[in-house]
């Protein structure tokens, strides 16, 4: 982990992006390329999906670094994040019906009605980090990756 940290520490003014406490900064070469490939370069942010921070800082790092791709921590059934007017937060037996039919696992239930109170009392839309980015990733034409397991499974 420590290349991480200092990964996070190094200098990248030139990019337009000095990576902060919650951005780390990888590095890639694949070594079946030549001396002359410059490595590839992965950002990560670290967010939370109920904090006013999480989109600002997810715009300010794709508008600085203008990646060829965005990859949201996001399953394809969780997609209508991505909507333009943020999607109305599910209630609880909406959310046992998802539940019932085997669409959403008990832990899912639970966490989501945990993310919408805290949300609700913060006056945010949980997640919202995902829609800002995604956002940000097309006004520069940037690929937007869809990287998270299914919501039906359980997290191991």
């Amino acid at each position: 982990m420590s290349s991480l940290s200092e990964a996070a520490t190094e200098d990248h003014s030139s990019q337009g992006y000095i990576p902060g406490k919650n951005v780390s900064l990888l590095e890639y070469t694949d070594p079946k390329w030549d001396a002359s490939q410059k490595p590839s370069k992965v950002y990560i942010l670290g967010t939370s999906h109920v904090s006013r921070d999480s989109p600002d800082e997810a715009r300010a790092l794709i508008q600085a670094v203008k990646p060829d791709c965005v990859v949201l921590e996001l399953c394809i059934s969780r997609k209508g994040l991505l909507a333009t007017v943020p999607p109305k937060s599910p209630t609880l037996s909406e959310m046992v019906k998802l539940y019932k039919a085997g669409k959403l696992p008990l832990w899912g239930v639970i966490f989501s009605m945990a993310q919408v109170q805290v949300g609700s009392k913060m006056e945010l839309t949980p997640g919202e980090e995902f829609r800002v980015a995604s956002e940000s990733a097309s006004e520069i034409g940037a690929e937007v990756v869809l990287g998270d397991r299914p919501i039906q499974v359980p997290p191991s």
